[in-house]
């Protein structure tokens, strides 16, 4: 996958900006503020109709403007496709292979993409919902009817959550088979991506993070009772909460450097390697499902790094194969090949 054009127009700071990167990596260099992440958000808007920061459409619209739009040509195996996002005053449009589509994930499915960035570092630091969607992202990707099963799942815990809360004695268990149908199959799936993902992590952990990484799955309840057994269980315990305690939405990967978890003794620093490492494992599987390697976005690479781990992760940038944009304050934090195109941008515009 290779974005090929990238045209911007009123993206935070970004007033009107186009951009023809290059195959491998593309290095956007400026002060704070000066419009290098707004150009790193608008090509993630291609692929999400959205921002990897918080907030909307309406958020990353520059101040003043009416109209946002992000418009891309992206290569792929299929040929060139051309990605349009628009938000105006009250309405958005989406367009692939200019056509219009209702569905973000439509962007997701032709611009595939992983983004290292400062946040980033929750998936070791935080709770058990950013490492859920590390594996609920993955496998979007892989499986073509996981995003269903997903919603299905979900949709079915509501359902029973709801139930939960009338009187009587059979309130909840009317969804029990339903939801158990649909939390069965999602961790099987899971259970398959996860051992993808931990091989290339644990193979590749010594390499980036300087030490062994071991992982582990915990699917949302107890390893050796089946899902309907631990509902039938817990019932009257959920029926006082008002909520289903236990299933695949309670999930987690748990994370270990030796026998010490790294979640509450990782530096900074390592958490940030090893948050690293596990999207990269994301990229890697990305890639050999659909047999391209997604884009890569890299937000501020040098921050709570020292020069040699910048040197380990550039390393593997450059041998992914993958098209990388990153940003930098300073490019010479960035020791990149001669190869790599780089870009200044100065108050919201690119220059030279």
């Amino acid at each position: 996958m290779r974005l090929e054009r990238l045209e911007v127009t009123n993206v935070r700071c970004v007033e009107r900006a186009v951009l023809e990167p290059g195959a491998g990596i593309n290095v956007l260099a400026g002060g704070n503020g000066a419009g290098k992440t707004a150009l790193l958000e608008a090509i993630h808007v291609l692929g999400a109709g959205r921002s990897f920061r918080s907030g909307g459409l309406r958020e990353l619209t520059r101040w003043g403007a009416d109209v946002l739009v992000v418009k891309g040509r992206v290569r792929g195996r299929t040929g060139a496709c051309v990605i349009g996002v628009e938000r105006g005053v009250g309405r958005a449009a989406i367009s692939v292979g200019r056509q219009p589509v209702r569905s973000a994930a439509a962007l997701a499915r032709a611009v595939p993409q992983v983004v290292l960035d400062v946040g980033s570092s929750e998936l070791i630091e935080g709770g058990p919902k950013g490492r859920r969607r590390w594996l609920d992202t993955t496998l979007f990707h892989v499986e073509p009817g996981y995003l269903e099963l997903w919603l299905g799942y979900h949709r079915a815990l509501r359902q029973r959550n709801a139930a939960l809360m009338t009187q009587g004695p059979y309130g909840g268990t009317a969804f029990d088979g339903l939801l158990v149908r649909q939390a069965e199959a999602l961790n099987a799936q899971r259970q398959r991506m996860f051992v993808a993902l931990r091989d290339w992590v644990q193979g590749q952990s010594m390499a980036l993070l300087g030490d062994s990484l071991k992982l582990s799955y915990r699917q949302g309840w107890a390893d050796d009772r089946s899902f309907s057994a631990e509902l039938a269980s817990r019932l009257d315990e959920d029926r006082r909460v008002g909520g289903t305690l236990v299933g695949p939405h309670r999930a987690d990967v748990s994370l270990r450097v030796g026998e010490r978890g790294l979640r509450h003794h990782a530096s900074r620093g390592q958490g940030k390697l090893a948050s690293c490492l596990l999207l990269l494992a994301q990229a890697a599987c990305i890639e050999r499902a659909i047999g391209e390697p997604p884009l890569l976005l890299v937000d501020d690479i040098a921050a709570e790094l020292d020069g040699a781990a910048r040197q380990r992760i550039l390393q593997f940038l450059n041998e992914s194969g993958a098209q990388v944009f990153l940003t930098t304050t300073d490019v010479g934090l960035i020791p990149v090949s001669s190869t790599a195109r780089k870009f200044h941008v100065e108050h919201g515009q690119l220059v030279d």
